[in-house]
């Protein structure tokens, strides 16, 4: 799993690096989207059905882990990057105000 989500970061570090962006933050739909595949995919898993006490549910019972299925269904989308799942920041542009 690390090493895929190593991929992906370099990936994304690339990106900001030919495109001149000084942010790059995945877009709160598809992150969104993403975690209501985790959640789909731990349904009948030993993750919420088996009995685990693992760190990563919540105290509502939310799978919090990063992919609850095979390694491979998680390798396949980090191997493509894709700029327009992302909100991006070119660089020289004034940070936002912090609230």
């Amino acid at each position: 799993m690390i090493e895929a989500q190593l991929e992906y970061a370099m990936a994304c570090l690339e990106a900001m690096d030919r495109g001149g962006l000084a942010t790059l933050e995945i877009r709160e739909d598809v992150q969104e989207g993403y975690d209501a595949e985790v959640q789909d995919r731990s349904q009948g898993t030993v993750w919420l059905s088996g009995g685990c006490s693992s760190w990563y549910l919540t105290a509502d019972g939310r799978n919090a882990t990063p992919w609850p299925d095979l390694m491979a269904a998680l390798e396949k989308p980090t191997r493509r990057f894709n700029l327009g799942e992302h909100v991006v920041t070119p660089t020289g542009t004034p940070a936002p105000a912090a609230a």
